[in-house]
């Protein structure tokens, strides 16, 4: 069982307040027509409205496949762990082990790209089954990597791609203004838009975007399956925060 450890510090760890903030952050109204979408993965006062919007697009599913952000490692892995969060527990699919990955338990253990994903999910289906990937730092893995998804699970899924974008700042050690890293981040979307995952590295690896890799995934998996990506929400916790060092979240969906 892969236990939580970012619940408290980015998400509630009381049941009913985590409930009730997933009530106001995921939109009912919204057209359920994405099969998949680009999720950021900071505390909820911070990303949750953009994660929200993004949670608020999925059709209808039973299974997840969530594709993180490799903080910590650079092999592309699986966990092969049921997820607990204080919303229950979602199962692991039996797929998980079809797709012959790496099982590393310990780095998905340290790792909070996945698990603020998880009560979303839960959210819209606590019956739900999960595959919890990370991907390699390599870019020709991660292409194959979209393909070896598409060729093995055979079963009708949604795709999760858990990333920030760019992290500005001191802190980060990336001192450039949020007006520069807008436009960054802006030229980014323009290139996932377009499904041209050899241009947006290009841009990304000159940045501070944390999931590039995953996006890499998500970008050549949307081609397999013949998607169209939008934007749906773009912000900042500088408009929260007000300072200086801050990072943006994007929400996206592919249609």
């Amino acid at each position: 069982m892969r236990k939580p450890v970012v619940a408290g510090q980015f998400y509630p760890a009381d049941k009913k307040e985590l409930l009730f903030i997933l009530d106001n952050l995921i939109k009912k109204k919204a057209k359920k027509t994405a099969r998949g979408i680009i999720s950021p993965h900071a505390g909820y006062e911070f990303s949750g409205k953009t994660a929200g919007q993004a949670f608020s697009h999925l059709k209808n599913f039973d299974l997840a496949i969530i594709i993180g952000t490799n903080h910590s490692s650079g092999e592309a892995s699986a966990s092969l762990e049921d997820f607990e969060t204080p919303l229950g527990i979602l199962k692991n699919a039996q797929e998980t082990a079809k797709l012959d990955l790496k099982e590393d338990e310990q780095t998905h253990q340290q790792e909070h790209s996945i698990e603020v994903q998880i009560p979303f999910i839960q959210k819209l289906n606590p019956e739900a089954e999960i595959i919890p990937i990370l991907p390699s730092m390599n870019q020709e893995a991660n292409k194959k990597l979209a393909e070896k998804i598409y060729n093995t699970v055979r079963r009708d899924f949604i795709f999760i791609i858990s990333s920030d974008f760019t992290h500005a700042g001191n802190n980060y050690g990336f001192p450039i203004t949020y007006e520069q890293a807008e436009q960054q981040d802006k030229l980014a979307i323009k290139k996932i838009k377009a499904l041209d995952s050899e241009e947006f590295f290009n841009i990304a690896r000159k940045t501070t975007i944390c999931g590039r890799n995953a996006i890499i995934v998500g970008i050549e998996l949307a081609k397999f399956l013949r998607l169209k990506p939008k934007l749906i929400d773009f912000t900042s916790s500088a408009k929260i925060t007000g300072k200086e060092s801050f990072v943006n979240y994007v929400g996206m969906v592919f249609e």
